[in-house]
């Protein structure tokens, strides 16, 4: 009868090891994507480091990296920096995020005077408008307020103000000429002719760049992968 009792408690636990198993959440890591725009005019170029381990030795002003391998679903620590300046001066941008799983993003470091990031662009690569390319405007610029025009209309209901991210916009497709205006002098600060594709999205950054002493805006415009 002991034998028997035994043997039933056994079975009991066992059904409750079982039980208690299967109802463990069990947390796996994911992996995302993260591209780097300089737009700060603070140092000639940056690095950067992803939780201390440096993942990009020198990227130079209004260039856009290629993609970073970063694992999601946990917080991880992006720091940029002056990589001829291993000081504390050396720092020009700090931040902790968490990256969703199988998602890209964009970063951009900004600033003359004070540098830091703008929030990170969830990168949407497929346009949103039916047989028309899709246009962000990513206003940078410490203090330029900026009009984008594609052809001679204006794309955005309004002035994009300095270090503002826009939604998407429409845009046709095929060559276009798109143009970006000082919104206070009507200076042309670029322009550049570029081809758009049907169902794609395209970035357009707009920042700050040194011209010996003094600080000039530009345009990158960029098809998002």
């Amino acid at each position: 009868m002991k034998q028997i009792y035994n043997l039933l408690v056994l079975s009991i636990l066992a059904g409750c090891i079982q039980s208690c198993s299967d109802n463990v959440a069990v947390f796996q890591t994911g992996m995302a994507k993260v591209r780097i725009f300089n737009a700060q005019i603070k140092s000639p170029d940056v690095s950067v480091t992803l939780d201390s381990q440096m993942v990009l030795t020198s990227l130079t002003n209004g260039m856009l990296s290629n993609p970073i391998d970063v694992r999601s679903r946990y917080a991880r620590v992006f720091e940029i920096r002056n990589p001829n300046d291993s000081s504390a001066n050396g720092r020009i941008a700090l931040n902790t995020y968490t990256l969703a799983d199988n998602q890209s993003y964009t970063f951009v470091v900004r600033g003359t005077s004070i540098t830091d990031f703008l929030r990170p662009i969830i990168d949407t690569a497929v346009s949103p408008f039916a047989g028309r390319a899709a246009m962000r405007v990513i206003n940078a610029c410490e203090e330029t307020f900026i009009s984008v025009y594609v052809d001679t209309l204006m794309l955005t209901p309004f002035v994009t103000d300095a270090q503002t991210i826009t939604p998407l916009y429409k845009a046709q497709t095929g060559t276009i000429r798109v143009s970006a205006i000082n919104d206070d002098t009507r200076d042309t600060i670029a322009k550049e002719t570029v081809q758009l594709q049907d169902g794609k999205c395209y970035h357009i950054f707009l920042y700050d760049s040194r011209n010996g002493t003094s600080v000039q805006q530009n345009m990158k415009i960029q098809s998002v992968q």
